[in-house]
């Protein structure tokens, strides 16, 4: 039988040492890897959200363009599920690409 709080603490604690290190490489000047460490932070900090609010294990894919196409299209067939699992605090219609390029534009 799997432990669904140590899955949570499993991937919450890797979440966290993956984006230790995406900032450590960012500061660096280190921008390519620094990002692939902040995907795979976020990778974990969704799955971690996942098992939290299933009860169950996370799914086994590294696809967070799938996640944010399902969680932007509320006519899609797994935007209620991927809503619940994110949390009411995530509003898409709220997400400013304006100014996330502009901040990844300082690096």
């Amino acid at each position: 039988m799997v432990d669904i709080v140590q899955q949570i603490a499993h991937w919450r604690d890797g979440a966290r040492e993956e984006w230790q290190v995406a900032t450590e490489l960012l500061e660096k000047g280190r921008i390519r890897h620094a990002l692939f460490f902040t995907h795979r932070a976020l990778e974990k900090a969704l799955k971690a959200h996942v098992c939290r609010h299933t009860g169950d294990l996370a799914p086994r894919t590294h696809n967070l363009a799938r996640l944010l196409e399902i969680l932007f299209d509320p006519t899609h067939q797994e935007f209620e599920d991927s809503r619940r699992c994110v949390g009411p605090a995530f509003e898409p219609e709220r997400f400013d690409l304006r100014r996330v390029k502009q901040q990844l534009g300082r690096w």
